[in-house]
Parts: C-alpha cells; structure tokens; sequence
C-alpha cells in the first residue's frame, strides 16, 4: 500500500485517485478481457507554482529592462 510523505512532496499535492476495471468481449474468439486503470490525480501547491514559474520571468523582465530607466 502507498502512502504519501506529506512532509517531503516535492511541491505537489494528491488531489485523489480512481481505480477502475474495463472489461472487453471478443465475440470472435467467444472470450472476454480485462484491464485495470489506476490514476493518481496531482496538483502544483500554488506558492511553488508560482515562485518556480513566474517570479524568474518576473526577475528577467526586470532586469532586461533596467537599461532603459
């Protein structure tokens, strides 16, 4: 069984998972399969989202148009 490290996660979050089973019939073969999907839902904690993603552009833009002030 997996448990999350809610103290070490790497800026992410489990938003929720699903687990399901998908079943096929083969007429042709007169015999029937399945498959098991199992998915993790993830979300970027906000605060990181935004100190990884715009505060370096942010930084770029400012420093890149400093000359012209």
């Amino acid at each position: 069984m997996y448990v999350v490290d809610k103290k070490n996660c790497g800026g992410w979050r489990l938003a929720g998972w699903e687990a399901k089973v998908h079943t096929h019939h083969y007429a042709i073969y007169g015999e029937t399969y399945s498959r098991f999907i199992f998915g993790l839902r993830i979300q970027r904690v906000i605060l990181n989202a935004v100190s990884k993603s715009f505060l370096p552009i942010a930084g770029m833009v400012l420093r890149l148009s400093s000359p012209f002030f």
